[in-house]
């Protein structure tokens, strides 16, 4: 007997923009919106976070501060002085900074403690959805606050401080700023291997960047470059740009990177941050960017430093982040292995990171070269009347570009030695490397002894070692002070170097020659000697 019943056509639900599909080779803004609000961790974060029990007391404290501030303005005559904007910028800072960035923390924490996190990966959702559905649904609430603190920004307009022009500038810089703070806060919560530590490590990193780095960099910014250049203009490459301008040529590309970052965590817990050439790209994009705020300004060790600094500081820490321990370079062996290939790709992310630290090192080089390349010293008399030499940037450059490779090898070296306390050895290394000698000498100096000898001990820790290697110090001790600093960072590269050989040897043979467990004759078990 037949049966007239058929199956029913089947039927293509619409996907999501996030969802696994083949990728198309034109990117729609329309489409990716409709995706990003179809998200559901960003619909999950919608409906918990803007509950009305929630909601309405976060709102009415908002509301009050702001009428509290435009009372104060009104009382004190500040709308035309700007004074309550300073208040209502302040304001709106924490509501999006600080308080953005606390509920992405706190989200992540709480969601890899629960499990929920390994559930999403698994789940057709790409790593880029679950990045931006933290990234800005948990601050949808503060987006919200943020809003209500508009009517108030109004009146500061109408007042006159400041324009129409100039408050979009400002918003925009504010929110870029912000941002980062937020892709900060997600990769410190998803990097951590404790999850309520991530939570409270990224609330802890906001507060403390706002604390101390916030300060510091609004008054580079406001003061450094602007009494280097002579003038309230901002230079890049030698042409004047707009501040707003300077500062998201900066905020962006970091904002890149950290997002890059997040989404890779994202995608595996395990994994690096970044790959080995994402982390050149990285230091590249930084070089070009400092190089070019640096480039004409007038001839001072202020500007070549800070390249050499920054630089030399952002390749030990993008390193880092590519070193693998003993255990991955072990699976990577093990896979050249099954795979017939005596040895892998050095961009892989098992394999050793000396190619890496040698690409960075090289940038770091380039870099400072350049600058001290259109740099033109002239001798320079000390306050007692002392002709000092005229400042020397290659003795510092070479410092700097050995500094960055005994970091890389030390991490290396420590991480392939002890992959459980290869961290904290290293911690150990730097503070006697480079604390040590700073405090040693302070003392020294305090406690009487020459000047040029304490500055000699200091000299020991690149801290101070490639400013005093630049002739920064007024004294004739200047080549003494370059000894002190290049000799123990290219004595350190070597040691590491070959500690990491060593150890990498070890590994490869333990891989490829194991161990033949000992046969024993049974007869000679009975032998009685």
């Amino acid at each position: 007997m037949s049966s007239n019943l058929q199956p029913a056509p089947e039927t293509k639900r619409p996907m999501n923009h996030f969802e696994t599909k083949p990728v198309r080779a034109s990117f729609n803004p329309s489409s990716f919106l409709r995706g990003m609000f179809d998200n559901p961790i960003f619909i999950k974060h919608k409906r918990t976070r803007l509950r009305y029990a929630q909601l309405m007391p976060a709102g009415v404290v908002v509301v009050v501060l702001c009428l509290i501030i435009a009372y104060g303005g009104y009382a004190t005559n500040g709308f035309p002085n700007g004074k309550v904007f300073g208040w209502l910028v302040s304001l709106q800072g924490i509501i999006l900074a600080i308080m953005g960035a606390t509920q992405i923390a706190g989200s992540i924490g709480s969601a890899r403690e629960s499990g929920i996190i390994d559930y999403h990966r698994v789940t057709p959702m790409s790593p880029l959805a679950l990045a931006l559905g933290f990234f800005f649904g948990a601050p949808i609430r503060e987006y919200l606050l943020y809003a209500l603190t508009l009517p108030l920004a109004v009146l500061c307009i109408l007042s006159g401080a400041p324009t129409f022009w100039d408050y979009l500038t400002i918003a925009a810089a504010t929110f870029t700023s912000a941002w980062l703070l937020h892709a900060l806060a997600l990769l410190t919560a998803l990097s951590t291997k404790k999850p309520k530590a991530g939570g409270r490590g990224g609330i802890a990193l906001v507060i403390f960047l706002l604390m101390f780095g916030g300060n510091l960099g609004f008054m580079f910014l406001r003061r450094g470059f602007p009494l280097m250049i002579g003038n309230n203009d901002i230079t890049f490459y030698g042409r004047e740009i707009p501040t707003f301008a300077f500062t998201l040529l900066y905020s962006l590309p970091a904002l890149f990177f950290l997002l890059l970052a997040a989404v890779r965590k994202m995608r595996s817990e395990r994994a690096h941050p970044y790959t080995k050439p994402e982390v050149i790209a990285a230091l590249t994009t930084l070089a070009v960017l400092i190089l070019g705020t640096v480039w004409g300004l007038p001839d001072s060790p202020n500007p070549i430093l800070v390249l050499v600094y920054a630089m030399t500081v952002a390749a030990c820490i993008l390193i880092t982040t590519v070193t693998p321990n003993a255990g991955e370079y072990a699976k990577g062996v093990r896979r050249a292995q099954r795979e017939g290939r005596g040895r892998f790709s050095p961009w892989a992310d098992w394999s050793l990171n000396r190619l890496t630290v040698v690409a960075c090192a090289a940038v770091v080089m380039i870099a400072s070269s350049l600058v001290a390349a259109i740099s033109t010293n002239s001798v320079r008399v000390a306050a007692n009347g002392i002709v000092v030499p005229e400042y020397s940037y290659s003795i510092t450059i070479v410092t700097a570009l050995f500094v960055v490779v005994y970091i890389g090898m030390a991490f290396q070296a420590f991480l392939l030695i002890s992959p459980k306390r290869g961290t904290t050895m290293f911690a150990l290394f730097l503070f006697f490397a480079w604390l040590v000698p700073l405090l040693v000498g302070a003392i020294s100096s305090v406690s009487g002894l020459s000047s040029d000898a304490s500055q000699f001990v200091m000299a020991l820790s690149p801290v101070a070692g490639l400013s005093f290697s630049a002739g920064v110090a007024l004294s004739e001790s200047t080549r003494l002070f370059q000894a002190a600093a290049l000799c123990p960072a290219i004595g350190f590269a070597f040691l590491f170097n070959n500690l990491v050989v060593i150890h990498r040897r070890k590994i490869e043979l333990s891989l490829r020659e194991p161990k033949e467990a000992k046969m024993v004759d049974p007869e000679q078990l009975f032998v009685i000697k």
